[in-house]
């Protein structure tokens, strides 16, 4: 799904580009947003579902990156799974460290992109106000980073974790 989700968040970028109406541009900025955000998360967590199918690492790292924790019961010495949430930016930041990725989030401007636009989705979600006042030339400026950095991560993750690159035309979103 992380596929498709890319192509949307191009898709919806370039119609709020088209876009004669700030109302309409807007709102496909939004989706744009949502769908680039949505991206990361899906490959996140495919990801862990991969992982979790060829049992390539700990038992305890791969329940992480499926947003979920082991319990041990010392009274009966058994363990149990149970779901816990675990935010998108540790799962990514786990998974670039734990495979070795070549990314430094400390100084890499593609982690800052994403950080940005994850903020700006999280203010979008979470927002208390009636009416959006973000900016079309911030919605455009931080989209774009966005989706070219997210093209970048996930591209870099996959190389590093299944030895491939991310199909060309998925690489071809990027915009310039």
């Amino acid at each position: 799904m992380f596929e498709d989700y890319l192509f949307d968040s191009n898709y919806f970028y370039q119609e709020a580009l088209k876009s004669e109406e700030d109302v309409l541009k807007k709102r496909f900025f939004r989706v744009s947003i949502f769908c680039l955000t949505s991206a990361i998360e899906a490959f996140v967590n495919y990801i862990g579902s991969s992982i979790e199918i060829a049992e390539s690492i700990d038992k305890n790292e791969i329940a992480f990156l499926n947003d979920k924790t082991i319990e041990i019961k010392p009274s009966s010495g058994s363990t149990s799974e149970r779901t816990k949430y675990y935010s998108i930016e540790d799962k990514i930041k786990f998974t670039i460290k734990r495979f070795n990725v070549e990314i430094d989030i400390s100084s890499d401007s593609n982690w800052s992109h994403f950080l940005r636009i994850k903020k700006l989705r999280d203010d979008l979600i979470h927002s208390r106000e009636v009416n959006d006042e973000t900016d079309i030339d911030e919605y455009k400026s931080t989209i774009k980073n966005g989706i070219n950095s997210g093209i970048y991560l996930i591209n870099e993750v996959s190389t590093k974790i299944f030895g491939k690159h991310l199909r060309r035309s998925l690489l071809d979103l990027k915009i310039e």
